[in-house]
C-alpha cells in the first residue's frame, strides 16, 4: 500500500532512457538521517523493511569478515506485467565499489514468472520474489536477470560497498 502512495505522488517513475528495463518504476530512498526520520514517519511498514535491508551488511561482516561500507541510498522498484531486466553484473571493473547486492521482495502479484534468475558456474537457478525474501550475492560475481512477471513485482534493493575500493569516499 506505501508503493502504491509513493507512484501515486510521483515518486516512483521510470526512465524510458533506461534500455534494460524502460518498464521499472524507481525511486532511491535517501538513507541520511533526514531520510530515515521521513520514512519512520510517513511510511512504517516501508520503515521496517529498511531496518531488515539495513541489518543484513553487519551480519555479513561478522560472519565472512568483510570489511563493508553502507551506502546512503536504497533502490525501490516496481516491476509491472511484461517487465523484465537482461542479464547483468550489477558491479562491472575496478571502478565501482558494489560488493554486494542484498533484495528484499515486497509484493509478488499474481506470483507467476518475474523471478530472479542467477548463473553460477555455467548453471542457472530461478528464485521466486517472494515477499519477505531476502536475497544476498556479491556483486562483481553473480551475472542475473529478472524474468518477465504476468503481475506487478516489488523489490527493495542495497548495494553494499567494499571499504578498499571506495576510494572516493562515497
Amino acid at each position: 500500500a506505501e508503493l502504491a502512495l509513493l507512484s501515486e505522488h510521483g515518486l516512483l517513475r521510470n526512465d524510458p532512457g533506461d534500455l534494460c528495463a524502460p518498464l521499472t518504476k524507481r525511486y532511491n530512498l535517501d538513507l541520511d538521517e533526514t531520510g530515515l526520520d521521513e520514512v519512520h514517519r510517513k511510511h512504517p511498514d516501508l520503515s521496517k523493511c529498511v531496518e531488515a535491508l539495513l541489518s543484513v551488511p553487519l551480519v555479513l561482516e561478522q560472519h565472512l569478515g568483510l570489511s563493508l561500507r553502507v551506502p546512503s541510498t536504497v533502490m525501490l522498484t516496481e516491476m509491472p506485467a511484461g517487465a523484465s531486466y537482461r542479464e547483468h553484473l550489477d558491479a562491472n571493473g575496478r571502478d565501482s565499489p558494489r560488493m554486494i547486492t542484498i533484495l528484499l521482495y515486497l509484493a509478488y502479484e499474481p506470483q507467476v514468472g518475474g523471478e530472479l534468475r542467477v548463473q553460477q558456474r555455467g548453471t542457472y537457478r530461478d528464485i521466486a520474489p517472494l515477499p519477505g525474501r531476502i536475497v544476498v550475492f556479491f556483486s562483481q560475481e553473480i551475472k542475473h536477470a529478472v524474468l518477465a512477471s504476468s503481475g506487478k513485482r516489488c523489490c527493495m534493493t542495497l548495494w553494499v560497498w567494499d571499504v578498499k575500493c571506495d576510494v572516493h569516499g562515497r
